[in-house]
């Protein structure tokens, strides 16, 4: 999966860092699958599938600063879209420490979901992030 996008900041924050973005782009699927079930009263079964596409989509970024030391934050991200596939889903929240003004960590939790044809796929799970900006 690769993303290409672009943001334009239509909020302001507290912070410099701080705001809401709304964003436009494009993400690259490139599907493999290579699936053997074993069971012991049948042969093994082998699925094999290949597929890429190219989905468009709209997005709705934030983050917010708090506390007094403007130290931690909140983010949360909101991405739909389509195209290639029927529906293209990903959000997700984190909590961040800014240890600098160039470097930071979150912790949080990310699910970006797809849904072609008859298959739903899902990856989600707890995320850590670094954060470096020059």
């Amino acid at each position: 999966m690769y993303t290409l996008g672009y943001g334009y900041e239509i909020a302001e924050g507290r912070t410099d860092a701080d705001g809401l973005t709304l964003g436009v782009g494009a993400r690259y699927f490139d599907l493999d699958i290579d699936a053997t079930l074993e069971a012991n009263i049948i042969p093994d079964i082998n699925v094999k599938a290949a597929d890429s596409w190219t989905d468009g989509f709209v997005e709705l970024r934030g983050r917010q600063t708090i506390g007094d030391s403007g130290k931690w934050y909140v983010s949360g991200l909101l991405l739909a879209g389509g195209g290639g596939s029927d529906k293209m889903l990903d959000y997700g929240a984190s909590i961040g420490y800014r240890w600098s003004e160039g470097f930071s960590t979150s912790l949080g939790y990310r699910a970006p979901e797809v849904e072609i044809d008859d298959l739903e796929l899902t990856q989600d799970g707890a995320i850590i992030s670094f954060g470096w900006t020059f």
